[in-house]
Protein backbone atom coordinates (compact mmCIF):
# COMPACT_ATOMS: atom_id res chain seq x y z
CA UNK A 1 0.00 0.00 0.00
CA UNK A 2 1.49 3.32 -0.73
CA UNK A 3 1.42 6.93 0.93
CA UNK A 4 -1.17 8.25 -0.99
CA UNK A 5 -3.72 4.71 0.03
CA UNK A 6 -3.16 6.43 3.29
CA UNK A 7 -3.90 9.81 2.81
CA UNK A 8 -6.80 9.21 1.08
CA UNK A 9 -8.08 7.71 4.30
CA UNK A 10 -7.79 10.80 5.81
CA UNK A 11 -11.30 12.36 6.84
CA UNK A 12 -10.26 16.49 6.97
CA UNK A 13 -13.90 17.00 8.19
CA UNK A 14 -13.89 14.46 10.68
CA UNK A 15 -10.27 15.65 11.60
CA UNK A 16 -11.84 19.34 12.00
CA UNK A 17 -15.00 18.56 13.99
CA UNK A 18 -12.62 16.22 16.25
CA UNK A 19 -10.25 19.17 16.86
CA UNK A 20 -13.30 22.00 17.78
CA UNK A 21 -14.90 19.10 20.11
CA UNK A 22 -11.16 18.63 21.63
CA UNK A 23 -11.29 22.40 21.87
CA UNK A 24 -13.89 22.17 24.13
CA UNK A 25 -13.31 19.47 26.13
CA UNK A 26 -9.76 21.13 27.07
CA UNK A 27 -11.45 24.56 28.14
CA UNK A 28 -13.83 22.40 30.48
CA UNK A 29 -10.86 20.12 32.20
CA UNK A 30 -9.38 23.91 32.78
CA UNK A 31 -12.60 25.03 34.51
CA UNK A 32 -12.33 21.44 36.73
CA UNK A 33 -9.00 21.74 37.77
CA UNK A 34 -9.50 25.05 38.99
CA UNK A 35 -12.20 23.18 41.72
CA UNK A 36 -9.01 21.63 43.23
CA UNK A 37 -8.47 24.29 45.45
CA UNK A 38 -11.63 26.95 45.23
CA UNK A 39 -9.71 28.62 48.56
CA UNK A 40 -6.88 29.99 46.30
CA UNK A 41 -9.76 31.87 43.06
CA UNK A 42 -11.91 33.00 46.26
CA UNK A 43 -8.85 34.45 47.82
CA UNK A 44 -7.80 36.13 44.49
CA UNK A 45 -11.26 37.43 43.93
CA UNK A 46 -11.46 38.81 47.04
CA UNK A 47 -7.88 40.68 47.31
CA UNK A 48 -6.77 40.63 43.78
CA UNK A 49 -3.65 38.62 42.49
CA UNK A 50 -1.37 40.33 44.49
CA UNK A 51 -2.70 40.63 47.58
CA UNK A 52 -4.50 37.24 47.60
CA UNK A 53 -0.66 35.73 47.42
CA UNK A 54 0.02 37.69 50.19
CA UNK A 55 -2.19 36.42 52.24
CA UNK A 56 -2.26 32.69 51.33
CA UNK A 57 1.33 32.74 52.34
CA UNK A 58 0.65 33.67 55.67
CA UNK A 59 -1.13 30.02 55.96
CA UNK A 60 1.06 27.19 56.95
CA UNK A 61 0.32 24.93 53.91
CA UNK A 62 0.81 27.21 51.29
CA UNK A 63 4.00 25.70 49.72
CA UNK A 64 2.05 22.77 49.38
CA UNK A 65 -1.44 24.07 47.87
CA UNK A 66 0.56 26.28 45.63
CA UNK A 67 1.80 23.00 44.17
CA UNK A 68 -0.91 21.35 44.15
CA UNK A 69 -2.94 23.99 42.70
CA UNK A 70 -0.26 24.61 40.08
CA UNK A 71 -0.22 20.79 38.91
CA UNK A 72 -3.52 20.62 38.59
CA UNK A 73 -4.22 23.58 36.69
CA UNK A 74 -1.14 22.95 34.18
CA UNK A 75 -2.37 19.23 34.01
CA UNK A 76 -5.36 20.12 33.00
CA UNK A 77 -5.02 20.74 29.74
CA UNK A 78 -3.27 17.56 29.14
CA UNK A 79 -5.83 15.95 30.53
CA UNK A 80 -8.59 17.33 28.53
CA UNK A 81 -6.34 16.76 25.46
CA UNK A 82 -6.27 12.57 25.84
CA UNK A 83 -9.61 12.63 27.57
CA UNK A 84 -10.53 13.68 23.91
CA UNK A 85 -8.00 11.62 22.36
CA UNK A 86 -9.60 8.57 24.15
CA UNK A 87 -13.15 9.71 22.59
CA UNK A 88 -11.46 10.35 19.37
CA UNK A 89 -10.43 7.15 19.14
CA UNK A 90 -13.09 5.30 20.47
CA UNK A 91 -15.69 6.71 17.82
CA UNK A 92 -13.38 6.44 14.65
CA UNK A 93 -12.88 2.33 15.34
CA UNK A 94 -16.44 2.44 16.19
CA UNK A 95 -17.50 3.44 13.10
CA UNK A 96 -15.01 1.92 10.78
CA UNK A 97 -12.92 4.58 9.57
CA UNK A 98 -9.52 5.09 9.67
CA UNK A 99 -8.20 5.48 13.32
CA UNK A 100 -4.77 7.76 11.63
CA UNK A 101 -7.96 10.14 12.06
CA UNK A 102 -7.95 10.38 15.65
CA UNK A 103 -3.81 10.35 15.89
CA UNK A 104 -3.77 13.40 13.89
CA UNK A 105 -6.50 15.25 15.98
CA UNK A 106 -4.37 14.44 19.04
CA UNK A 107 -1.53 15.55 17.16
CA UNK A 108 -2.92 18.74 15.79
CA UNK A 109 -4.39 19.56 19.38
CA UNK A 110 -0.93 19.30 21.35
CA UNK A 111 0.77 21.68 18.79
CA UNK A 112 -1.91 24.21 18.76
CA UNK A 113 -2.02 24.03 22.71
CA UNK A 114 1.61 23.88 23.25
CA UNK A 115 1.78 27.12 20.59
CA UNK A 116 -0.51 28.45 23.41
CA UNK A 117 -3.78 28.74 21.58
CA UNK A 118 -6.51 27.68 24.08
CA UNK A 119 -4.96 30.03 26.29
CA UNK A 120 -6.70 33.07 24.82
CA UNK A 121 -8.02 35.78 26.69
CA UNK A 122 -11.06 36.45 23.79
CA UNK A 123 -11.97 32.65 24.24
CA UNK A 124 -11.79 32.97 27.84
CA UNK A 125 -14.32 35.79 27.92
CA UNK A 126 -16.76 34.44 25.44
CA UNK A 127 -16.90 30.86 26.48
CA UNK A 128 -16.77 31.45 30.53
CA UNK A 129 -19.03 33.79 30.36
CA UNK A 130 -22.18 31.24 31.29
CA UNK A 131 -20.85 30.36 34.64
CA UNK A 132 -21.39 34.05 35.91
CA UNK A 133 -24.97 33.20 35.96
CA UNK A 134 -24.05 30.84 38.61
CA UNK A 135 -21.81 32.88 40.18
CA UNK A 136 -23.67 34.87 42.76
CA UNK A 137 -24.26 31.30 44.31
CA UNK A 138 -20.76 31.22 45.37
CA UNK A 139 -17.67 31.34 42.87
CA UNK A 140 -17.17 27.44 42.49
CA UNK A 141 -20.29 27.33 41.13
CA UNK A 142 -19.11 29.34 38.28
CA UNK A 143 -16.33 27.20 37.38
CA UNK A 144 -19.16 23.68 37.81
CA UNK A 145 -21.18 26.14 35.39
CA UNK A 146 -18.75 26.20 32.65
CA UNK A 147 -17.14 23.39 32.93
CA UNK A 148 -20.64 20.88 32.60
CA UNK A 149 -22.06 23.65 29.45
CA UNK A 150 -18.22 23.19 27.54
CA UNK A 151 -17.73 19.00 28.52
CA UNK A 152 -21.62 19.13 26.99
CA UNK A 153 -20.79 21.08 23.75
CA UNK A 154 -17.64 18.63 23.06
CA UNK A 155 -19.78 15.45 24.37
CA UNK A 156 -22.74 16.97 21.18
CA UNK A 157 -19.95 17.53 18.70
CA UNK A 158 -18.33 14.31 19.23
CA UNK A 159 -21.46 12.10 19.25
CA UNK A 160 -24.38 14.33 17.58
CA UNK A 161 -25.71 12.54 14.86
CA UNK A 162 -26.87 15.60 12.91
CA UNK A 163 -23.59 17.06 13.04
CA UNK A 164 -21.63 14.10 12.52
CA UNK A 165 -24.26 12.68 9.19
CA UNK A 166 -21.30 12.91 6.62
CA UNK A 167 -18.40 12.61 8.18
CA UNK A 168 -18.23 8.82 9.25
CA UNK A 169 -18.48 7.58 5.59
CA UNK A 170 -16.01 5.56 4.70
CA UNK A 171 -13.19 6.41 2.69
Amino acid sequence: MTFSYYISKVNWQLIITHLVATFFIIIAARQFAILNDPGFIESFDKYGVDNGLKHLAKEDNFPTRLVYFSLWTNLSSFIGVMLAFVISLILTIKRKVFWANAIIVFIMVFLLNRLGLFNNKIIDTIFFSPGNLAAHFGLQYKFITNGIILTLVGLFIFLSKWINTDLWQKR
